[in-house]
């Protein structure tokens, strides 16, 4: 194995027969790689919007403060011709004795199924060139890898276990279970995959609505729609959560701050499916997607509680998956919660998104991550207590029976 100095960053290129492994550390050179990104996200097995370059500048923009990209790219020796990439960042380290961890660009925003990015037909001998690259490089402790897409963990625990001899250790679990749709050619035919109570709510939901006034539903389409849209989409998202109480994570300043960005430049590429209800002069549902590579990925919803018995986020997501078909979508995404109704009420199939957790077997870093998964069971306990208190109704969140 020869090196190469890499024009993107201060690390050595690494050279292999098939492949050339470099490394992209800068952010103005991790924006000029928008088109080949695309190109080979929508080349992929699994084209996903969270994989995105797009939300993963938008990340980088938002969390900059976390650290610096690390994103690995991996290049046909011959021409050159992107076919891999890992998308990193490696987190900002403040003390001596801070655990140095790398993970995914864009987590902890709602994103779920990351995994790396390969071409479909050179998939397997990518994915071994860059995590073999990954897992024998210095500069970290921990590869910390939250929400992963079940495949993509497994082969990289197994790589883990091939390659670390001793000097790695791992350790995974389930992050969550992630309903979504098949979807067919027509929405008749998707009806048909429903059971007949479903059918049947569906349409005894509608027409009590409509006994209630005018029922008009907006799609935001229009950049310059989006600041009114935004602000009746948060408000329904907010009343609703302070209704059945909980936390939610999507209120928390970075994460609307990301999240009005994004849905801006979705906007712009017209991926973004805003969905507004309004009965007569009143807004009262919200349903926030987005359609990419043949995927809608159903990212958020807010209803006024006060319509909840009229089952108005209910048909807001029906609607949602109606127009998904239409437009030619062969997926409906519920993502992360697999609750079961989401699988009664809409027929969904179930994937699995895995926690992976890769650390050197040396004493410091051992001390460190027994210190961080106590910390995190602390939390985890106080969170259940403080719940506890105020805990709604189990239904409460979704919505009343018609």
């Amino acid at each position: 194995m020869s090196t190469a100095r890499n024009r993107h960053s201060d690390v050595p290129a690494v050279r292999s027969q098939e492949y050339r492994i470099a490394v992209v550390t800068g952010r103005e050179d991790l924006h000029a790689l928008r088109a080949e990104w695309t190109d080979l996200l929508l080349d992929s097995r699994d084209p996903n919007v969270f994989m995105s370059w797009e939300w993963m500048t938008a990340w980088q923009q938002e969390y900059r403060g976390r650290g610096r990209p690390h994103v690995l790219l991996a290049r046909r020796a011959q021409d050159g011709f992107l076919v891999g990439l890992a998308p990193l960042y490696e987190t900002a380290t403040r003390a001596p004795l801070a655990l140095r961890s790398m993970g995914f660009i864009g987590t902890g925003v709602g994103a779920d199924h990351l995994a790396f990015i390969l071409r479909r037909d050179e998939e397997t001998s990518v994915f071994g060139a860059l995590s073999a690259y990954m897992l024998s490089t210095q500069g970290w402790d921990a590869l910390d890898f939250p929400r992963m897409e079940e495949e993509t963990a497994r082969r990289l625990g197994d790589a883990v276990s091939r390659s670390g001899r001793g000097r790695l250790a791992r350790s995974s679990e389930l992050a969550d279970l992630c309903p979504y749709i098949a979807l067919p050619g027509t929405w008749e035919a998707y009806l048909r995959t429903l059971s007949s109570n479903a059918r049947k709510d569906l349409g005894r939901r509608s027409r009590r609505l409509q006994e209630q006034g005018d029922v008009v539903i907006q799609r935001v389409q229009d950049v310059g729609e989006l600041d009114s849209a935004w602000e009746i989409f948060f408000r329904l998202h907010r009343e609703r959560r302070q209704a059945v109480g909980g936390r939610s994570a999507f209120m928390a300043d970075r994460t609307w701050a990301f999240h009005r960005a994004f849905m801006r430049t979705a906007a712009e590429r017209g991926w973004l499916r805003l969905y507004l209800m309004k009965v007569g002069d009143q807004y009262v549902a919200a349903e926030y997607c987005v359609h990419f590579g043949g995927r809608v990925s159903d990212l958020q919803c807010g209803f006024d509680m006060r319509w909840s018995r009229y089952g108005v986020g209910t048909l807001l997501v029906a609607h949602a998956i109606r127009e998904a078909i239409a437009e030619g979508a062969t997926e409906y995404d519920l993502l992360r919660g697999g609750e079961e109704y989401k699988q009664q009420r809409w027929a969904a199939s179930l994937r699995k998104d895995v926690s992976l957790l890769i650390w050197r077997r040396q004493p410091r870093v051992a001390m460190l991550i027994a210190a961080r998964r106590c910390a995190t069971k602390m939390k985890a306990h106080l969170r259940r207590r403080l719940a506890s208190h105020h805990r709604p109704d189990p239904a409460a969140d979704r919505e009343v029976p018609a």
